[in-house]
Order: C-alpha cells, then sequence, then structure tokens
C-alpha cells in the first residue's frame, strides 16, 4: 500500500513494503526528487537496506554461539510494514 503525505512544501509517498521512499515531490517546484525507477537501468527506487548493506559470508552470522541466516542487504526491503498512527502530515 502506498501511503501519502503532504505539506505546503513537499508531497512524499512510502510503500508498505519495506517502507521505502516511493516519491519525494516539491509542490513549488512541481519536481519529482526521488528516482523513479527504470528497468532498463534499475527499477529500485529507494530500498531501506537494515540491519546490513550488502552480504554476510554464505548468508549467515552468530551471535552468542547461534547461527542466523540472512538475506543481502537484510529483510527490511522484503518485510510488509504496517502504520502505527496514519495522520495527514505523518507516518
Amino acid at each position: 500500500m502506498i501511503y501519502t503525505i503532504e505539506n505546503k512544501k513537499l508531497r512524499v509517498s512510502i510503500n508498505s513494503m519495506g517502507a521505502e521512499l516511493h516519491s519525494v515531490y516539491g509542490i513549488d517546484s512541481a519536481h519529482e526528487y526521488l528516482w523513479q525507477g527504470d528497468e532498463k537501468i534499475w527499477s529500485g527506487r529507494s530500498p531501506l537496506l537494515f540491519p546490513v548493506v550488502g552480504k554476510l559470508k554464505d548468508d549467515s552470522y552468530k551471535l552468542n554461539g547461534k547461527e542466523y541466516h540472512m538475506q543481502k542487504h537484510g529483510f527490511a526491503r522484503k518485510s510488509e510494514f504496517e502504520v502505527a498512527e496514519p495522520s495527514s502530515d505523518s507516518i
């Protein structure tokens, strides 16, 4: 789901999939400030890479002797987020 908030200067859209910024639009300038994706170059926009940027060796790490697995760039970009308290000017 795409959520949109705005004020007198900006309109910002956020995708609940990955909590990814979808658009940052200047109202006065009528200018889109965020890459809008182009399949020929890179279809992504502004992925939230959390808790790691990049790839872990063997897609895993150890913490306190226990092994955990995590995909490249962490889990946030492929997680569906819920908005706790949506309003017209905050998410």
